[in-house]
């Protein structure tokens, strides 16, 4: 699971050591810079366990059938392209635990 990227503090030394964003992504590109930033050597991180950012339905990720399965493709992609072992199961198993946040409040 990604962090909410709104809610994200990257010092710049690490968008700069990760590469630049990439434009080929039509919807996982947010996901896919996270990653390889995620995955630089000698970088930490801390998780506030707080609610900073709600994010809400409606964005071109959550617009249909056709832009998830854009979205799961890429995310898949990026996974490959930066040496995660990923398949779709591994991708679509996010969706039950998306599911039960909306249900569970």
């Amino acid at each position: 699971m990604m962090p909410a990227h709104p809610s994200l503090y990257v010092r710049k030394q690490c968008y700069l050591d990760a590469g630049l964003y990439r434009t080929d992504f039509k919807i996982a590109s947010d996901f896919d810079m996270l990653l390889r930033i995620f995955y630089l050597p000698n970088t930490s991180f801390k998780y506030l366990q707080e609610e900073i950012v709600k994010m809400r339905l409606g964005g071109v990720s959550t617009s249909g059938l056709m832009s998830n399965y854009v979205l799961n493709k890429e995310m898949l992609e990026s996974c490959k392209e930066n040496g995660i072992r990923a398949n779709w199961f591994s991708i679509l198993s996010k969706y039950p635990s998306k599911l039960m946040g909306y249900i569970i409040k």
